[in-house]
Parts: structure tokens; sequence; C-alpha cells
């Protein structure tokens, strides 16, 4: 499944730093198949504050189940956003607040 997750946070122009995007489901975190191969698989993109990530092929333990987007402002290790994230019957998933 996909995960994608869009920054629109009121104050997402205030943080001058990358965060860490995490997929998580029933308390364990899920990992990716990097989009990059000199990346390694790492389970967490890097993208600017008011850009769009996209986890591809996150390998979550039960696709008809809910998953969560953890976001992490890397300055802080501080939780920026949680999002829920429905899995869909043609292998894509959609980002609900």
């Amino acid at each position: 499944m996909n995960v994608s997750y869009t920054n629109d946070a009121e104050d997402k122009q205030c943080f001058m730093t990358n965060f860490k995007i995490s997929v998580q489901q029933e308390g364990e975190n899920c990992k990716q198949t990097a989009l990059r191969p000199d990346m390694g698989n790492h389970m967490f993109d890097h993208v600017q504050p008011d850009e769009t990530s996209l986890i591809s092929r996150a390998f979550i333990i039960d696709d008809e189940k809910e998953a969560l987007v953890s976001v992490d402002a890397l300055f802080s290790n501080v939780n920026y956003v949680k999002e829920t994230v429905l899995p869909n019957t043609d292998g894509t998933a959609s980002v609900i607040k």
C-alpha cells in the first residue's frame, strides 16, 4: 500500500528543517521499500515542510486495517502531526485528519 502525506499545517512555513515521516500499524513500525537504492531500506522519507512525501510500498502488517502516519521535526524530535491512513481496495491509501 502507498501512503501519501501532505503537510498543510498553518505554521509549516515556520519550520526550516526536514521532517521524519514514519508509518505505524498496531503499534509496530512499518518499513518501506526505499525509493532510492542509496538510501537503503528506510521506513521514512525526509521532506521539506511545504512538500508532499510519498511513502511507497510500506510493509503494512494488515492492509485491511488503519495505519498511522507520524511526522516528527528532526531538530526537536517533537511530534508535529499524526494522521490516520485508511487502505483503499486498489492498493493505495487515503490520509484522513
